[in-house]
């Protein structure tokens, strides 16, 4: 199964894990059957190689801020908050605590929402409207 992610159960029903270009994503196979699992892995896997609709559903990277008890904080990124929380407080005797997480989709609203006067149609803003995005980028950076 190498090269081709890996299943897992969740409740009675068995999900895909996977890469692909960069990102990882997680599928439901929407069956309780491993055997038909396995089955369906193979036909996603080999309809992302031959470029066919997948409707995939990207874990987002969460922007992320934590706090040791009474202590420093802590501002990160992960695509797996759960997995690099443990990992930080497994090295840690005091308590961690999340004070803050973001999604990349919520960066994405909160620009949208400064640009909502400039919108022209979707997500297509004026022209103008790109020196308000460098502004955000700026003072956050």
């Amino acid at each position: 199964m190498r090269g081709q992610g890996s299943i897992y159960l969740r409740g009675e029903i068995y999900w895909l894990r996977f890469s692909w270009q960069g990102t990882e994503y997680r599928k439901s196979t929407k069956t309780s059957d491993l055997d038909e699992a396995k089955r369906r892995q193979s036909e996603y896997i080999q309809r992302l190689k031959n470029g066919t609709p997948t409707n995939l559903s990207r874990r987002d990277t969460i922007l992320y801020i934590i706090q040791r008890e009474n202590g420093p904080i802590k501002v990160g990124i992960s695509a797996n908050l759960k997995s690099r929380l443990r990992t930080l407080q497994n090295g840690n005797a005091e308590r961690i605590t999340v004070l803050r997480k973001y999604t990349m989709r919520d960066v994405e609203k909160a620009i949208h929402r400064m640009l909502r006067d400039s919108r022209l149609e979707g997500e297509w803003f004026a022209a103008d409207s790109f020196s308000t995005v460098e502004q955000f980028f700026r003072w956050t950076g």
